[in-house]
């Protein structure tokens, strides 16, 4: 059975608008997500009960905003509220989640005319009825993952903030060092394969993690073991940490090379509990100052975060984080 965790991305910016986060080629018809040349839909996580604010510069162009909610990421085919804006003497517009199950606010520019374009500069979208001074969006977000019982935190000690990481991700690309190729039969047919990329980094006993495509097994996983989908586990296989049983059909042969171009393709996200903890020092001048006004605010709780109880840190509530400083720190689950 897939283990499944926790994985949220903690943003101290109160501009939302991720350039980088949009479905190619989209447009939004007939509360339906469809496909559309040379369109492409913005998505931008929302929670229910908040007020989201868009606020832009333009050109002066006519054109429009098509927007809606979705309850899940856009996909084409997918479910999505309908709405059309004029952009012509709007420099801001507040959107409101319907729905307990809206998650994401989905947004896709329009010009009126054909061969004309729109120019919008500065586009923000912040949490509230206001639009407030434009400050770019935060390409560095914090990354906070939960496995079991393992938990990445942010604390303050000695006067500086530190992320304590005990969950690591990797991108399975195909560029890792592969072997394998041995084919079995259990509810489907399927190839193995396996690495060592792990080795030394993952913390084995605790066969755990979770993947963005792939299922995670519980424990190990055997050769013999069947399976019905593309499957992967960390577990202590002579040495190599990983293993992965993939179904024959995705391949076009059954060898390690075919196998790490379906990878650099698919690119499996795989979280996995690390050997031994980091701790990270957070530089990053503006969350620098909201963690600090979090501080400032009595957002955290007082812990001893080494094994003598020598060492007192101020570990950040994110919850009371979420609830008290609005529009600036997004708690998200991705």
């Amino acid at each position: 059975m897939a283990h499944q965790g926790n994985n949220f991305e903690l943003n101290f910016t109160k501009n939302l608008f991720d350039s980088e986060k949009y479905l190619e080629n989209a447009s939004i018809s007939n509360n339906t997500i469809v496909s559309s040349n040379n369109n492409n839909i913005f998505y931008i996580p929302v929670q229910y009960g908040r007020n989201y604010t868009i606020s832009f510069v333009d050109n002066g162009v006519s054109g429009n905003i098509l927007y809606g909610f979705s309850n899940d990421k856009p996909v084409i085919g997918g479910a999505c509220t309908y709405n059309l804006l004029d952009i012509t003497q709007l420099n801001k517009h507040t959107f409101t989640p319907v729905s307990t199950n809206n998650k994401y606010l989905c947004i896709r520019l329009n010009v009126v005319n054909t061969n004309q374009y729109l120019a919008m500069e500065n586009i923000q979208v912040e949490v509230g009825n206001q639009a407030t001074e434009y400050i770019a969006y935060n390409e560095n977000p914090i990354e906070l993952c939960k496995i079991g019982t393992y938990q990445d935190y942010i604390y303050k000690k000695d006067g500086k903030w530190w992320k304590h990481k005990e969950i690591e991700k990797i991108v399975l690309d195909g560029t890792e060092t592969w072997s394998g190729a041995s084919t079995g039969t259990g509810s489907a047919d399927y190839t193995y394969f396996y690495s060592n990329v792990l080795d030394n980094k993952v913390k084995l006993g605790q066969y755990v993690g979770f993947c963005n495509n792939m299922k995670v097994l519980n424990g190990a996983m055997l050769v013999s073991t069947a399976v019905s989908t593309d499957t992967m586990s960390i577990a202590n296989y002579g040495g190599q940490a990983l293993r992965l049983l993939i179904l024959t059909s995705r391949l076009s042969e059954q060898t390690v090379n075919a196998f790490k171009t379906w990878l650099s393709t698919n690119k499996p996200e795989l979280y996995y509990v690390l050997a031994t903890p980091i701790e990270e020092e957070i530089t990053y001048a503006p969350l620098l100052r909201q963690l600090d006004e979090a501080y400032n605010s009595g957002l955290y709780d007082v812990t001893n975060i080494s094994q003598d109880n020598s060492s007192e840190a101020f570990v950040l509530d994110i919850e009371a984080c979420k609830n008290n400083i609005n529009g600036i720190v997004e708690y998200i689950r991705r």
